[in-house]
């Protein structure tokens, strides 16, 4: 992402004259630009966070299990 004259204007009195790559700004990230349906938000997302991601214990890998088969890049 080139910044535009103005950027570079607002930067440079803020005192940003160095511009930072990140190492991970070449990775391709993918989105889904839809919101989740109502049916699609039960299947996947309470499941997984009405368990503590903390603990890791049996009730998140019960309810990873559940789903882990249908997971794929699409959705």
């Amino acid at each position: 992402m080139t910044p535009t004259d103005d950027d570079s204007i607002i930067r440079h009195v803020r005192g940003q004259i160095v511009i930072h790559k990140s190492p991970f700004s070449e990775i391709e990230v993918p989105q889904v630009d839809e919101a989740l349906s109502e049916a699609e938000y039960e299947e996947w997302v309470i499941p997984i966070y009405q368990v503590s991601f903390r603990s890791h214990g049996e009730d998140f890998l019960t309810a990873l299990r559940k789903i882990y088969s249908r997971i794929s890049e699409e959705r």
